[in-house]
C-alpha cells in the first residue's frame, strides 16, 4: 500500500527544498551580521565618532555678523526658539547658495502636546527686512513634523545680495507668528 503512494523523487525534491531553505537561512544570517556591524560603534573610539563623520559641522566662509537671541514665540502649539542669527558670505554645508550672503536663523522646536504638529516652513517662514521687503528661506534643515515631546533643532538659510544690520531685521511665520531681532 505503500508503494501504491509513493511518488518518484519525493525524496529528492524534498532534500532540494531543504538545502534551498538552509542556504537562503544562512544569506540571511550573514546579511543581518554584516548591517549589524556596520551600524556599531567601533572599539576604542569615541562614540561620537560616527556621528560626527555623518554630520560635520558647517563652516561660515566670510563671517559678517552673529547675535544670540534666545527669543521663543509659539506656532501651531509649538514652542519655537530663536536661538541664534549670523550672516556669511556662506556656509560650507549650503550647496545652493547663489546670492552674495545669507541669513542663517537657527531654531530649536518643541511640541508640548500629543500629537505631530507640520510647519510648512518654506510657505510660511520669511525673512522681513527693514524696508518690508520678504525673502524666502533657501535652506530648511529643521524638521516639518514637530514630534510631541522631542525638542528638534536646525535652521533657515535665507540669500541677501547686501550685507544687513541682523538687529533691524525680524522673522516672521505666517501673518500672525514674528520674531524681531534687535
Amino acid at each position: 500500500m505503500s508503494d501504491d503512494f509513493k511518488e518518484e523523487g519525493y525524496p529528492q525534491r524534498r532534500e532540494l527544498w531543504i538545502t534551498l531553505g538552509i542556504v537562503v537561512l544562512v544569506m540571511l544570517i550573514v546579511l543581518v551580521g554584516l548591517m549589524a556591524y556596520s551600524h556599531l560603534p567601533r572599539a576604542g573610539g569615541n562614540s561620537n565618532d560616527g556621528l560626527t563623520a555623518l554630520t560635520p559641522t558647517p563652516a561660515q566662509k566670510n563671517p559678517v555678523a552673529s547675535i544670540e537671541l534666545n527669543r521663543s514665540f509659539s506656532y501651531s502649539g509649538v514652542n519655537l526658539t530663536v536661538t541664534r542669527v549670523g550672516e556669511a558670505g556662506s556656509y560650507s554645508d549650503d550647496q545652493k547658495h547663489q546670492s552674495n550672503y545669507v541669513i542663517r536663523v537657527y531654531l530649536d522646536a518643541q511640541n508640548p502636546g500629543e500629537s505631530p504638529v507640520g510647519i510648512d516652513y518654506q510657505a510660511l517662514a520669511r525673512l522681513v527686512l527693514p524696508d518690508g521687503t520678504q525673502i524666502a528661506p533657501q535652506l530648511i534643515t529643521i524638521p516639518p513634523v514637530v514630534l510631541p515631546g522631542q525638542k528638534q533643532t536646525g535652521y533657515l538659510d535665507f540669500p541677501t545680495n547686501q550685507q544687513l544690520d541682523l538687529s533691524t531685521l525680524s522673522l516672521h511665520l505666517g501673518k500672525k507668528a514674528q520674531v524681531l531681532f534687535s
